[in-house]
């Protein structure tokens, strides 16, 4: 209907709680350094604005990729240097920039989306990237948000196994109606495409003998 409703602040008040203990404050966690670069991943609007307001209430620099704004980006698409916390929508910061400036990312909300979720996980994952990574979830029981890291789960399960049953050979892919696909030479549309022993195997793939030299070797 248009109407947005307010709800309880716990998670914004759980995400300043982050913020205090991994040293995203003035002075850092030994009192004289700048604050540790945080990155706080949401999916929506409203959740942005709460954490805008919550780091204007703490002192701290705040920056936004999204929808309606790129200013927690620098010209090389990386995280803003100015900047203490940024705040990424999923949608928008997942594909395309550089987060490694920060080693904390906090995820105050997601959504069904694996394929983004995994591609907003890798922002800090790139090469640049000389600290250990931390992933915050702020997760409560009950809630829709628990019911979408499970799906997630669910979905990687899925994945993961249906991708692995096919390296071991258990599962097969049909090539009907992909008539742009590129097949192995003499398979027959219809026919499951089996990926070659050697990459089953692990061994190295096969030398590739030019015609002559192979004619050679067999005589």
């Amino acid at each position: 209907d248009g109407v947005t409703s307010v709800v309880p602040t716990a998670k914004v008040d759980a995400l300043a709680g982050v913020l205090e203990r991994v040293g995203c404050r003035k002075g850092g966690l030994d009192g004289k350094s700048r604050p540790e670069p945080v990155v706080v991943f949401c999916r929506f609007r409203p959740d942005l604005d709460a954490i805008r307001a919550k780091c204007a209430q703490l002192g701290l620099r705040y920056a936004e990729v999204s929808g309606s704004h790129k200013d927690g980006l620098d010209d090389d698409a990386k995280m803003h240097p100015e900047c203490d916390v940024l705040g990424a929508q999923i949608a928008s910061g997942g594909i395309g920039v550089d987060f490694t400036r920060a080693r904390v990312n906090v995820w105050y909300s997601t959504g069904y989306e694996l394929w983004l979720f995994e591609q907003a996980q890798k922002r800090s994952h790139r090469p640049g990237q000389t600290r250990q990574v931390l992933n915050v979830y702020l997760i409560a029981n009950n809630t829709v948000d628990a019911d979408i890291y499970s799906a997630l789960a669910r979905k990687k399960n899925v994945v993961e196994s249906c991708t692995w049953a096919y390296l071991r050979g258990e599962a097969e892919q049909d090539v009907s109606g992909l008539p742009e696909m590129d097949v192995p030479e003499g398979t027959v549309r219809g026919e499951p495409v089996k990926l070659p022993d050697w990459l089953l195997t692990g061994a190295p793939p096969p030398r590739e003998v030019p015609d002559k030299q192979r004619d050679a070797e067999a005589a």
